[in-house]
């Protein structure tokens, strides 16, 4: 969400801009039904920011830029970097806090807000705005927080199995499709705020989940991780899956499947070489877990196709 969407506002056709091949973005129209249902999108989609790619234009509502930051009027947004490197949120609300891939982001409207990624990295995140009176209700019985912008969320299949709902009811205009896309949005805030309980330092926790999602081409020993923390690895497993929903194993390999993804679509390196990268056994190995995960061949993520 680099920048997002037109305002629900729209009084005539949907509006899309697409500059950049590598994104999907869509802003649908929000009808007076739509808002009595209490929860409707004004945008959502997918974005890939970083050297070599055209920088995307957007209505001015929602145009930004980092050194003047930004201040949603009406909506809510909610973003997440997918690969990459993320760095930094400042808030008004909470000031700095440090980001990092899988992390949840919450944009409130009328608070000035701002975030940076790694300008020397290709950068992905999902993003979606919102609005509608059920998002103020949230707001006010405290469920969303200003003072809480990032949730530490990880990279799941719970977590990026809504955002693909929201890209696949995109395209498709037809009768119900705000109420798809709002129902995928709650999921989303479901998923992301309502973290498992665990008796286990969530700073220690939150430490290792960051290392395990940064240096995909480094190895990492689990059970050295989980020694220099203080348990042992069956105890820092059981741990980690309670708060994160996923086991540490699991939760390096998405991160390095996601990235692989990001590499196909952006760069000419060979599904060899981005194999050999990101420390996978062998080149099969990688396409067999690459297939399971995404249902298609590295090959066919040489190009990201924008919605029409």
């Amino acid at each position: 969400m680099t920048e997002m969407g037109e305002s629900a506002g729209l009084s005539g056709a949907e509006l899309q801009l697409t500059a950049n091949p590598f994104d999907q973005y869509r802003y649908p129209l929000v009808a007076n039904r739509d808002r009595e249902w209490g929860l409707f999108v004004t945008g959502a989609g997918r974005q890939t920011v970083g050297p070599g790619l055209t920088r995307d234009t957007h209505p001015a509502p929602y145009e930004y830029t980092w050194a003047t930051g930004r201040t949603l009027s009406n909506e809510f947004g909610l973003l997440c970097v997918t690969a990459g490197r993320a760095e930094v949120l400042e808030s008004e609300a909470a000031g700095a806090l440090p980001l990092a891939v899988g992390n949840v982001v919450l944009l409130f409207p009328g608070v000035w807000h701002r975030y940076r990624f790694d300008p020397t990295a290709h950068t992905t995140h999902l993003w979606v705005t919102f609005g509608g009176d059920h998002s103020q209700q949230l707001l006010r019985r405290g469920l969303l927080s200003p003072r809480r912008p990032v949730l530490p969320t990880v990279l799941s299949n719970e977590l990026l199995e809504p955002f693909a709902r929201l890209l696949k009811h995109l395209r498709d205009p037809s009768p119900g499709q705000q109420q798809r896309l709002a129902a995928a949005v709650l999921e989303l805030l479901g998923v992301a705020t309502v973290a498992p309980p665990t008796s286990a330092p969530p700073d220690l926790l939150e430490h290792a989940r960051r290392l395990l999602g940064e240096r995909l081409s480094d190895v990492i020993d689990l059970e050295d991780l989980a020694d220099k923390l203080g348990m042992s690895y069956d105890r820092f497993r059981r741990r980690f899956k309670e708060r994160f929903g996923i086991a540490p194993y699991q939760h390096r390999l998405l991160c390095k499947l996601t990235q692989a993804q990001e590499l196909l679509a952006t760069t000419d390196l060979s599904v060899a070489r981005i194999a050999e990268m990101l420390r996978f056994d062998d080149p099969f190995h990688f396409s067999r877990l690459f297939k399971r995960k995404f249902g298609v061949a590295p090959s066919a993520c040489r190009r990201i196709t924008p919605i029409e």
